[in-house]
């Protein structure tokens, strides 16, 4: 009877030590969760607190750079009133004088004036000769320089007289701004040098005066060196300026 009661009574001992070691091992983990789930809500707290801060930095910073763009819109928006009461946005660009841009636009504008000839064609005037026959060959010994304009003469003769009663003119545009002429007689074919021209010329069949760099319908010319009108009178061998 000793024997089994000796080892009862170890199994006991055995089992109680075992039963307390485990429960304190199980109460120490009880204890060591209890202390990681406060020490996460601490951590998670220590974030929460610390993102509120941080947002509101953010925020803070972003209200500020929305204030500052608000003013600077403001600003650039803000009209200031110059000196001659013209309201002039401010850093929209560059800013244009009205006036001193009228003034400019005036200075460009072309100066013109009237054209008052002392003689006009009334004073020249000629009887038209009815010539039946054309010249059948020109003769270029009463001229220096029509010869370059054959062409040009022989197309003036064919359509006949347009000039003085009794001559056929030719106009030959030789360049920009340049014009060359002659003058053929539809009686004998003698051709003649005509004066030459910036613009032209203006002439009439019953009249003797040529009109070279003629003003417009209107009257006016230019204000240039080569734009003046000029009056030049046929003298019956060659043409005389008289204006």
């Amino acid at each position: 009877m000793k024997k089994p009661l000796l080892v009862l009574a170890i199994t006991a001992t055995a089992m109680f030590v075992m039963g307390w070691v485990g429960h304190r091992v199980f109460s120490n983990s009880e204890a060591a969760n209890q202390e990681v789930s406060l020490s996460m809500r601490s951590a998670d707290t220590i974030a929460i607190n610390l993102q509120e801060p941080l947002q509101q930095i953010i925020s803070s910073e972003t209200y500020a750079q929305a204030d500052k763009t608000d003013t600077l819109n403001k600003f650039t928006a803000q009209p200031v009133e110059s000196s001659n009461n013209q309201q002039i946005p401010i850093a929209s660009g560059p800013v244009v004088n009205e006036d001193h841009a009228s003034a400019e636009t005036e200075n460009d504008e072309i100066i013109k004036h009237r054209f008052n000839p002392i003689k006009r064609f009334v004073n020249f005037k000629v009887k038209v000769e009815k010539i039946k026959k054309k010249p059948l060959k020109l003769n270029y010994s009463t001229s220096k320089f029509a010869k370059l304009y054959r062409a040009a003469t022989l197309l003036a003769v064919k359509q006949g007289v347009d000039f003085g009663g009794a001559y056929a003119f030719a106009s030959i545009p030789c360049g920009l701004g340049c014009y060359s002429s002659t003058l053929t007689d539809m009686r004998n074919g003698k051709v003649y040098d005509g004066p030459h021209a910036s613009f032209g010329y203006e002439f009439k069949t019953d009249s003797k005066l040529l009109i070279v760099n003629p003003p417009s319908a209107d009257g006016f010319y230019e204000a240039c060196e080569d734009c003046e009108p000029q009056l030049w009178l046929w003298t019956g061998k060659g043409f005389k300026k008289i204006q």
